[in-house]
């Protein structure tokens, strides 16, 4: 469930203001110790099936590739294998259900050797081999153009993948230090995906006919039906799975609107849901029969991403910093957290979210200050001209995309329509297709301002994509997951020394470095992070917010 790279996903973050709670009795959640419910897989009952809503159904199912987003990652987490996981504070283990040895050998170059679990196998019956991990460099190294890849990040660090003793262990040779080599073959898609750039980039794509290609996966469960109707997908507990039997019989991923979801649950449609900040969804969970609140630590951190394109308003970063500091994030905050939390607060940092070592807040460097904001747009001929400014006869109207059928980024964009009209800034809120809201407009830079959250991971030094902007080999920007082409050299250099610094301190240092450089430019700011509340089934174990830590698939189930 956890991405192993950040990945974006809809602004689930904020609900309604104070006090909007339906006339339902609320009481505001505390974080306990025990979120997932956790009991022994044992003592629950074999079999049963878990119905999972998703705000969109992915389209393509390579985790990999350039259209992803962070949904994929829930589905990959039942089906795809991975070299390391995470708990909740971020403390990496070997995943030995693929691995039985992760070794990182003394000395230069940096050197590891990673032993595959003898019973470890694709579904098409193939030994999962060092191939599998070569073929995965190749494809995600950024040599090959034709391969339309998510990022290049430690994959482009990697100077030779080879045989080790026998087919069953890869030796993996860097040219340089990376510091996160952790983060890597996470998930891993078998060669047959990687060795072909078709079969990379449109190989797991799910139409209304199904897969492109038949999907061969190395999970707890496997892919089973797909109702294009219904959409819904769901996954089968694969009896040839070779480590511990999953408790579920299926899991039915289902695609269904944020604002739907609560209500499903409460029709029996789905067995949980996300409530973020929405008091009135947390006041419906609290007064429904058999459904408990969990609260977790919270990876996703909400943001405003500029577009800095060539052409576009928003390619000057003076004015991307004087929009910015027409933005009180603490009031921001304050009306869209304060029903849900007792002490709402924002977040000023975009590289590390709070609760996390390493997290500092930056607000100075691109602080709240609308005279300031003013003054700079004075000086840049966006004059005051009745309710809003402008210049040479055109009014400054920035178009901020976000999803329909989304409260949380409604909410969201009309408090900062009210807070950028202060400052004489037109913001005009364009709601479009959740289903085709980064394929058809994200990924593509069809937008001004947008809000989504960035789903952190225990890997720091993942930033590269977003925040780093580099060219193909053929010279062309390679914007990766940065939608708006903001970088900057500065930017590129620190992200590079901070991947090769093994020394974990030093590392943070240059962490908080890029932050601040981040702000310089107006990339784009940090919002707040929401509760991570979730509610859910009552009789169901092992499942619950988990911050930056990975969900045990095969764990999860009902009690009897």
């Amino acid at each position: 469930m956890r991405p192993i790279d950040r990945r974006a996903v809809l602004l689930g973050l904020a609900g309604l203001p104070v006090l909007a709670s339906c006339g339902l009795e609320l009481t505001r959640p505390q974080q306990g110790d025990d979120p997932t419910r956790k009991a022994d897989p044992a003592t629950l009952r074999q079999g049963g099936m878990l119905r999972w809503a998703l705000d969109e159904l992915p389209v393509n199912y390579n985790y990999n590739q350039a259209d992803m987003t962070a949904y994929i990652a829930t589905i990959a987490g039942a089906l795809m294998p991975t070299s390391h996981k995470s708990d909740p504070q971020g403390n990496l283990s070997v995943n030995t259900d693929y691995f039985s040895k992760i070794e990182l050998r003394p000395g230069e170059p940096q050197t590891v050797v990673y032993t595959i679990d003898p019973r470890a196998h694709w579904s098409d019956g193939s030994p999962l081999a060092w191939e599998d991990l070569k073929a995965q460099w190749q494809a995600q190294s950024g040599r090959n153009p034709d391969y339309q890849i998510i990022s290049t990040t430690g994959y482009r660090d990697i100077a030779a993948v080879e045989p080790g003793v026998d087919n069953r262990q890869a030796v993996v040779t860097f040219l340089r230090n990376y510091a996160d080599w952790r983060s890597l073959f996470s998930y891993l898609y078998p060669k047959s995906t990687n060795q072909d750039p078709e079969a990379f980039n449109k190989g797991w794509i799910l139409d209304l006919s199904g897969f492109t290609r038949p999907p061969v996966t190395a999970g707890p469960f496997k892919i089973d039906s797909y109702d294009a109707g219904q959409k819904r997908l769901r996954v089968a507990a694969d009896p040839n799975w070779w480590g511990p039997k999953p408790r579920l019989d299926s899991i039915v991923f289902l695609e269904l609107a944020a604002d739907a979801q609560i209500g499903a649950l409460q029709n029996d449609e789905i067995d949980f849901a996300s409530l973020g900040s929405s008091a009135p969804n947390l006041a419906i969970a609290e007064n429904t029969k058999g459904i408990d609140i969990r609260t977790g630590p919270n990876q996703y951190l909400g943001n405003l991403t500029f577009n800095g394109k060539p052409g576009g308003v928003c390619a000057d970063v003076r004015l991307r910093r004087a929009v910015a500091m027409g933005i009180d994030r603490d009031r921001l905050a304050s009306t869209l957290l304060g029903a849900v939390v007792e002490k709402p607060a924002a977040s000023y940092n975009l590289v590390f979210i709070k609760g996390v070592h390493g997290y500092e807040d930056h607000r100075a460097a691109l602080p709240y200050d609308p005279g300031a904001a003013k003054s700079e747009l004075d000086r840049l001929g966006w004059t005051q001209q009745g309710t809003f400014r402008a210049k040479d006869g055109k009014q400054l109207t920035l178009r901020l995309v976000i999803p329909a059928q989304n409260p949380s980024s409604t909410n969201n964009a009309k408090v900062l329509q009210q807070m950028l009209a202060d400052i004489g800034v037109n913001l005009k809120i364009a709601p479009v297709s959740s289903a085709g809201f980064f394929r058809d407009y994200i990924n593509v830079g069809d937008f001004d301002l947008t809000l989504f959250s960035w789903g952190h991971t225990a890997y720091p030094t993942d930033i590269g994509s977003i925040y780093g902007l580099y060219e193909k080999a053929d010279g062309t920007i390679d914007p990766q997951q940065n939608y708006g082409q903001i970088g900057s050299p500065a930017i590129n250099d620190l992200i590079s020394q901070m991947q090769q610094e093994l020394d974990e301190e030093k590392l943070l240092q240059i962490g908080n470095q890029i932050d601040v450089e981040i702000a310089k430019i107006a990339h784009s700011i940090s919002l707040f992070q929401a509760p991570a509340n979730t509610a859910a089934r009552s009789g169901l174990r092992n499942f619950g917010p988990v911050g930056v830590g990975d969900v045990d698939y095969a764990a999860i189930g009902y009690a009897k």
